[in-house]
């Protein structure tokens, strides 16, 4: 049977859009960057954010006015297009972009101001502390110790929005880009209260939004076309799955259904050893040996730098730690500021000991380190740098093991001689680290008092970008490399597996330094967004 030009065409056009469906479904697959996310609970609430699982779908769903580049690490532009600092870093203006919700409702400087006196007195955050302590009156008004009226954030018009700092504060755009800094929709919190995430259409203003929260705990995002950013946007489809990295979960990685394994538990370290891409990455979190600058004999700095370079790292983070942790030759836990600076050396620490009038360690005084027994961790590090200045400078140091209780209050009255510390951060800030170094610094539980060391962290604060970072390093060179004030040992570290053979704009050690990733970085190896065929 003959068929008509008509139904020769109709025929002719089901086909063509059969195809392209097909090939649009198959694009899709392409573009879905797949996660094992960990086996957390979450929550789509920024409020109520308390692990990394949430943080992780924190960073897709919700864009905050800075976001961090995960391959350069820097912040960059988000809901704020442009801002610009006070001269004294006191004062930080921003602009906003002009865009909205998922539901169309505009987000406006009064948004943002609302969302922050809200998440104030509402959130349970973890890094909730990060907004308390940029924002002047934010605590006072946190505990209902002031109005509104007393808190630094000040609406210009709809489109501006000025924040007032206590003080100079050049760190307050990695501040901005953390989840304590969420925008919400208020509209919708006004109008359901703390449940308002738990809808299905949950309206969310990042580059993507839920698609569905399957009863498994699987987590499907699809790309938000309001967006404002969605042409640049590479990928089409997230998924969030509730898993660690178990043997099928591996297999699955191995196998490209999985790219990202966000975690590779301790106990999964030998079944995933061998991967090429397997990644020990340095979280943002340093163990060191805190040191009574006051006391009469460790108030030598050749006595000092002698303790530090008695210690052999290698061999506490391989064998004490158990291949857990990275070596530290910093305060520092990021990667830009690693070194090649000496770590170890026996011999120059037994010629500086000797320098300081205690050949072969004669004479040299007992004295003791004290830790806290909360973490058995803890005491097998101190107990071995006690066996390493044994042996190598042949100076006998006692271990005291304290509760927390009495621990803290003996570290904060300078009531020690040696003594365990460590220092965790939220943003990608050295001077976060540093800080605890300044003469007057309450944290400051050596005692160290340098006036330049001071004055270096005074010009710090009041320097943006490559000036400030190098004032940086030049105080953690006096404190650390030319004066010991305190030994680091080791920085925490993390597992992870990322398919580098499929996909690029994943940097591991940036993601660990802000525990989140910036999806719009992602993309398919040798696929431009350009070259993407409509999602």
């Amino acid at each position: 049977m003959k068929l008509s030009f008509k139904h020769s065409f109709c025929a002719f056009l089901a086909l063509s859009i059969s195809i392209l469906f097909s090939s649009c479904v198959k694009n899709m697959a392409a573009n879905t960057f797949t996660i094992a996310n960990g086996t957390g609970a979450v929550t789509f609430n920024p409020a109520q954010i308390t692990s990394a699982e949430s943080e992780r779908i924190y960073a897709a769903l919700y864009e905050g006015l800075v976001t961090i580049n995960s391959e350069t690490n820097q912040p960059q532009p988000g809901l704020a297009a442009a801002w610009h600092f006070s001269s004294d870093n006191r004062t930080l203006t921003l602009i906003l972009r002009k865009t909205s919700w998922t539901d169309d409702t505009p987000i406006t400087a009064e948004t943002v101001k609302k969302s922050w006196l809200y998440l104030l007195q509402n959130s349970t955050n973890s890094k909730k502390f990060l907004m308390t302590e940029l924002i002047k009156g934010a605590y006072a008004f946190s505990v209902n110790q002031c109005d509104e009226s007393a808190v630094g954030i000040e609406i210009v018009n709809d489109s501006t929005i000025k924040l007032h700092f206590t003080s100079p504060r050049p760190d307050a755009l990695q501040c901005l880009a953390t989840s304590a800094f969420a925008v919400l929709p208020m509209h919708v919190v006004d109008a359901a209260g703390q449940a308002w995430a738990d809808s299905d259409a949950l309206v969310c203003n990042g580059p993507f939004k839920l698609l569905s929260k399957e009863n498994n705990g699987t987590v499907n995002l699809t790309e938000n076309r309001k967006y404002w950013n969605h042409s640049n946007l590479a990928l089409a489809r997230l998924i969030f799955l509730p898993a660690g990295a178990s043997s099928s979960v591996y297999q699955d990685f191995k196998d490209g259904k999985i790219a990202w394994i966000a975690q590779v538990p301790e106990n999964s370290y030998g079944l995933v050893a061998g991967d090429r891409n397997l990644q020990k990455v340095m979280q943002p979190v340093v163990h060191y040996c805190y040191i009574n600058n006051n006391h009469g004999t460790l108030n030598d700095v050749k006595v000092r730098k002698a303790l530090s370079l008695a210690i052999d790292r290698r061999i506490l983070v391989e064998d004490v730690l158990d291949g857990k942790a990275i070596e530290a030759t910093s305060i520092v836990p990021l990667q830009e500021w690693q070194n090649d600076n000496e770590a170890f050396n026996a011999e120059k620490a037994k010629e500086l000991l000797s320098a300081a009038g205690y050949p072969a360690g004669k004479n040299f005084p007992e004295l003791t380190l004290v830790t806290n027994t909360e973490d058995l961790r803890h005491l097998s590090v101190m107990n071995y740098l006690a066996r390493c200045w044994k042996e190598n400078l042949g100076i006998s140091v006692n271990i005291e093991d304290a509760d927390w209780a009495h621990f803290s209050a003996k570290r904060r009255r300078n009531g020690y001689e040696l003594c365990r510390g460590g220092w965790q951060s939220f943003t990608s800030d050295g001077a976060s680290f540093l800080e605890q170094l300044i003469s007057t610094d309450a944290e400051n539980a050596g005692k160290y008092n340098n006036p330049k060391f001071d004055a270096l962290m005074r010009q710090a604060a009041l320097c943006t970008g490559d000036q400030r970072q190098d004032l940086l390093k030049q105080a953690e060179n006096l404190a650390i490399e030319e004066e010991c004030a305190l030994i680091p040992l080791f920085y925490e570290s993390e597992l992870q597996l990322f398919n580098s053979d499929t996909w690029e704009g994943f940097n591991a050690q940036n993601v660990a330094a802000t525990g989140t990733l910036n999806y719009m970085n992602i993309r398919l190896k040798n696929i431009s967004p350009d070259k993407i065929m409509a999602k």
